[in-house]
C-alpha cells in the first residue's frame, strides 16, 4: 500500500523551514501532496506573491534538492 502525505503551506516565501517539512513527508511517505494557501490572496503585505509565482519557486527549489516525481 503507498501513502501519500500532505504539506499545507503558504510560502510567502518559500523558505528553509518549508523545504524541511517537505524533506521529512518525502522520508515518510511514497508521495507528497503540496497545498498552497492563500491562492487567492496576493499583493497584499502579508501575502505578496501569486499562486503562480510561488508554485515557480517551489518548483525551481525542489528541482534541484529532491524527486519532485514523488510530489503533487
Amino acid at each position: 500500500m503507498s501513502t501519500c502525505g500532505v504539506v499545507l503551506f503558504r510560502a510567502q516565501p518559500l523558505h528553509k523551514a518549508h523545504m524541511w517539512l517537505i524533506e521529512k513527508a518525502l522520508e515518510e511517505n511514497d508521495k507528497v501532496c503540496l497545498v498552497l494557501g492563500s491562492s487567492n490572496k496576493h499583493e497584499m503585505l502579508r501575502n505578496p506573491f501569486t499562486f503562480r509565482l510561488r508554485k515557480d519557486m517551489i518548483i525551481g527549489a525542489l528541482k534541484n534538492e529532491m524527486d519532485i516525481d514523488r510530489i503533487i
